[in-house]
């Protein structure tokens, strides 16, 4: 991933196709990739915020959006050029970096994030070892499994992931999901009566 730097705007570009602009002509930008936001956003975040404070405005940026001025946020100049230097990016990126609390250890990790980098480790959420451990045995002793999803966007990508998965290894399934306007949000007694007489012995939700 490449970070370039001018006086007008911070653009990054990734594999010589996507294109960010986090300023332009002094006044935040709009147009994001898709694929970079997840960097962008905190570096744009962490070269400059509104303040109130008196100073050479940030970027010449004297109103925001907000009608509020922009200064440089500090940082440490000596991490920032070992920032720069470990990662090969400009100084100016190495300030960025430094100024949102990035070391050097997670400064690639930071400029090309991963989910395997940042996912957390599963068991530590609770009761998860208890979850899978039910889950193998319904898969293995035959039972129905129902996925009780929901009708936003996370809801119903999570539903047929688990179901594509279960499926996949072999598992019975159904799935329910609920009228958002008769039923509302969450699981409720009428639907997990319903689904138990459809022979499910487990339900994730």
């Amino acid at each position: 991933m490449d970070v370039f730097y001018s006086p007008h705007h911070l653009s990054i570009q990734k594999d010589d196709v996507e294109v960010v602009e986090v300023f332009s002509d002094s006044e935040p930008c709009t147009r994001f990739s898709c694929q970079a936001i997840s960097v962008v956003a905190p570096v744009a975040e962490a070269v400059a915020f509104e303040t109130q404070d008196a100073g050479e405005a940030f970027l010449g940026v004297e109103h925001s959006l907000t009608g509020k001025r922009w200064r440089l946020r500090l940082a440490d100049e000596r991490s920032a050029l070992l920032l720069s230097q470990r990662l090969e990016v400009p100084e100016i990126v190495g300030r960025i970096l430094d100024a949102r609390g990035v070391t050097p250890e997670e400064g690639e990790n930071f400029l090309d994030p991963t989910l395997r980098y940042y996912m957390p480790d599963p068991t530590t959420l609770h009761d998860m070892k208890t979850a899978a451990s039910r889950i193998h045995r319904a898969l293995s002793d035959g039972e129905t499994i129902a996925i009780f999803g929901d009708y936003d966007v996370d809801g119903a990508t999570s539903c047929a992931l688990l179901l594509r998965f279960l499926s996949v290894v072999g598992g019975k399934t159904v799935f329910y999901v609920p009228d958002r306007m008769a039923e509302g949000y969450g699981p409720n007694e009428a639907a997990l009566k319903n689904l138990h007489a459809k022979g499910a012995a487990l339900v994730i939700t």
